[in-house]
């Protein structure tokens, strides 16, 4: 049995992190309070956190296994999974590209030069999904652009930084 020296409760030693540099062999707060401080301390630094977890992610080495990975027979089921699961939270989005294609190939829509700079490579940008013809034309730099902007501007609305 050890105490947790943030909680005060005495729990058996299976209750903590093994750690080599105790003397005893194991840290000395239990399990649960150090889950809920690395929640809290991830919580208080996201910004941070995901700024660290982005650079990470392009490490070279985590690229070729994340692209290994992709190429198995459980990442390629996983791969699936996911997009379905998106297909379904996203039905209206879905739609909304689905009706502007469609629209397109019947001519019924025809592909403009970017809004912004004049690009003539553009993407149909939806204001609002649910007027699914009623689009705005944009090459990728700007369509990211303004994603980007209104992201702020939502995060901004909600009172966070």
């Amino acid at each position: 049995m050890k105490k947790c020296f943030k909680c005060s409760e005495t729990k058996p030693f299976s209750a903590f992190y093994k750690h080599p540099q105790m003397a005893d062999g194991y840290l000395g707060k239990c399990r649960d309070c150090t889950k809920t401080d690395v929640k809290t301390n991830y919580a208080e630094n996201i910004h941070e956190k995901r700024a660290y977890d982005r650079k990470r992610n392009r490490e070279p080495n985590r690229v070729a296994a994340r692209k290994a990975y992709s190429e198995t027979p459980k990442g390629k089921s996983k791969s699936r999974a996911a997009k379905s699961r998106w297909v379904r939270n996203n039905r209206p989005k879905v739609n909304a590209e689905q009706r502007v294609k469609r629209a397109i190939e019947k001519g019924i829509l025809v592909r403009q030069v970017c809004e912004v700079c004049g690009n003539l490579k553009t993407e149909a940008h939806h204001p609002n999904y649910f007027r699914p013809l009623d689009v705005m034309w944009l090459c990728t730099k700007h369509h990211v652009e303004w994603h980007n902007v209104d992201r702020e501007k939502k995060r901004k609305a909600m009172g966070l930084p």
